[in-house]
């Protein structure tokens, strides 16, 4: 013969169930981040702070922030390049109302790409 449960007992294990598997399922979804393709390495030789960003098809990437006279390497995706591999950077220096387009360069799996942000920004 089974024990009566009081019932708020199995309303609060009923509950703490449910959260679990709402926490479980929510941290699936996400995955694991896509593996680094490339990696970016922005030198900062201006003393202005930039935002970084990788564009593709009027799309922009924010990459992150590289501090003035910093240093800061960023991980590329697949999904940031073109369809033939290429990539173009876009240097927006903060505080400012003009931002810097790089050139397309073509960019293959496992390369280390170096930018360096020029101390006089025209």
């Amino acid at each position: 013969m089974r024990t009566p449960v009081p019932e708020g007992r199995t309303r609060t294990t009923l509950l703490a169930l449910v959260a679990a598997l709402l926490v479980g399922g929510c941290a699936s979804i996400g995955g694991e981040p896509e593996p680094a393709y490339a990696v970016l390495v922005v030198e900062n030789d201006n003393t202005s702070t930039v935002n970084v960003y990788a564009l593709r098809s009027g799309s922009r990437f924010r990459l992150g922030t590289v501090t003035g006279l910093g240093t800061e390497e960023f991980p590329l995706r697949r999904h940031m390049l073109g369809t033939a591999g290429d990539l173009q950077l876009l240097i927006d220096p903060i505080g400012s109302r003009r931002n810097y387009p790089s050139q397309r360069i073509v960019v293959s799996e496992g390369d280390i790409i170096e930018l360096r942000v020029s101390s006089f920004l025209r």
